[in-house]
């Protein structure tokens, strides 16, 4: 709430530039993806790697769940905070 209250206070009033709806508003950020090389190529990377780490941590779990370490589903949940320490530290 206090967050709140001084973001009011102090963020400047600035009118938006946009005119146009929420579809529209989308469609410009597929022009912006067609215009600029940089984010085609930071959404590629981005999707690669989200990718990568899913295919990771779901591997991992199947891994843990057999033998020889037979953990149970509540025990293997608690490397999913391990991976949140993880992306925090990074």
């Amino acid at each position: 709430m206090a967050i709140t209250i001084l973001l009011k206070l102090y963020l400047p009033n600035v009118a938006p530039k946009f005119k146009g709806n929420y579809l529209d508003l989308l469609k410009s950020t597929l022009s912006l993806i067609k215009e600029h090389r940089v984010l085609r190529q930071a959404c590629f990377l981005g999707s690669f790697t989200f990718g990568v780490f899913c295919s990771f941590w779901t591997t991992l779990t199947f891994h843990l769940s057999t033998a020889p370490l037979n953990y149970q589903t509540g025990t293997i949940g608690l490397f999913g905070l391990i991976a949140i320490g993880g992306a925090l530290v990074a």
